[in-house]
């Protein structure tokens, strides 16, 4: 029995070592946080032929995702021509955002994100990074500018008060009263009925030619948190695939509204993002929306991460720590390799080791899965601290 399980040990680590060996494409980065910021120029082989850089998160709430994704966005901005940043929040409110990002108003971003009533936002890491954008921005031409957006539709009252604001401009007086919220689920339950969703859709065409494609799609918004909040209500199984339906919806709108040659930043959870439908994380997604939309112009890049420590599910809770897993075979094939940031394409070199790895880190741990069934590529850390709360 001895002599057996010494066979056993020495086989599965012999077999551990080799499939190491055998990840032949990956780019280690310099962590985002350090004096050298890393380098994305290495990735532009993966990249240089996409329009839509699709990019997730396994967790809401760790710091080190959010800085790759700002240092990422900034390396897309300045060497591929990035001008716009779709994020998983709502239409309206960065609407709003979008006027400060492109220096049509001033704020203090650190004030003006808790517009944002879901917490992943309401971070210094995103104030950080609309901080960025606009000093980006500053003396470029609007063509120039980089633009950031929401997907989402779970809330009708941002795009509401952007229609009642431009509205009553056309109209020399308010045209659309908002009662005021004593808390968020107030605000976020907060619907109109089909009259005033009619009467607004006339106002709206007596607005300039230039105004109205943003103010309808408000108003389809509007349309969408209603029949989500109706799904809500009824506890329907329905009310997960179409918010991912309507999310993707969103981002096509966003994509044809923009010059052809448009780059688009579209950044959501990994489950958002997948590629395709009915993995363990979600039946019906987003991505998989937009890879049957876009198909080879679009490049998925999911995110796994080795430990640490980060905010799950609220801020209200204790931070979750998570050690390093078995069963999470990507992180064991690059036991012993010295990284904070790697990212690994699912190319055909790296096919031999990864068609049959299972497992990544996801919100409560890790769960089943192949990451090549789901992204192009992954984005990988070693370890993970919380993100920054500004509440």
């Amino acid at each position: 029995m001895k002599i057996y399980l010494l066979f056993l040990l020495l086989t599965v680590f012999f077999i551990k070592d080799g499939l190491g060996q055998l990840i032949r494409e990956k780019v280690y980065l310099k962590q985002p946080s350090s004096p050298a910021n890393p380098s994305y120029k290495q990735l532009k082989p993966y990249l240089k032929d996409k329009k839509l850089f699709i990019v997730g998160e396994a967790n809401h709430g760790s710091h080190e995702m959010f800085k790759v994704k700002e240092s990422f966005i900034k390396y897309l901005a300045k060497d591929l021509a990035l001008k716009d940043v779709i994020i998983e929040a709502d239409f309206g409110s960065c609407l709003i955002i979008n006027d400060y990002v492109t220096w049509k108003t001033e704020a203090n971003p650190e004030e003006l994100i808790k517009l944002i009533n879901v917490w992943p936002y309401r971070t210094q890491e995103f104030a950080d990074l609309i901080s960025w954008m606009r000093e980006f921005n500053k003396k470029k031409k609007a063509e120039k500018q980089i633009n950031i957006w929401g997907m989402d539709m779970q809330q009708a009252y941002p795009a509401l008060k952007v229609l009642q604001a431009e509205l009553a401009k056309t109209a020399g007086h308010e045209v659309l009263a908002i009662p005021t919220f004593k808390n968020q689920m107030e605000e976020m339950q907060y619907t109109i009925d089909d009259s005033i969703f009619t009467r607004l859709s006339q106002l709206v065409n007596t607005t300039s030619p230039d105004k109205q494609p943003i103010l309808n799609r408000c108003l389809e918004v509007v349309k969408m948190h209603k029949k989500n909040l109706e799904l809500y209500k009824a506890r329907s199984n329905y009310r997960d695939p179409y918010r991912d339906s309507c999310m993707a919806a969103n981002v096509a709108w966003i994509y044809a509204s923009l010059k052809a040659d448009s780059k688009v930043f579209v950044w959501a959870h990994n489950s958002h993002i997948q590629k395709i439908n009915n993995s363990s994380m979600r039946e019906i997604s987003m991505g998989s929306f937009l890879n049957n939309t876009f198909g080879k112009q679009a490049y998925f890049i999911g995110f796994d991460f080795n430990q640490g420590t980060y905010i799950y599910p609220h801020p209200r809770e204790k931070p979750r720590t998570v050690t390093a897993h078995e069963l999470h075979t990507i992180a064991r094939l690059l036991d012993g390799e010295k990284f904070d940031l790697c990212f690994i394409p699912f190319t055909a070199a790296n096919q031999a080791v990864l068609a049959n790895a299972e497992g990544m880190q996801y919100n409560v741990g890790v769960v089943k899965g192949k990451h090549t069934e789901l992204y192009d590529a992954i984005f990988f850390l070693n370890e993970v601290t919380p993100v920054k709360m500004l509440d």
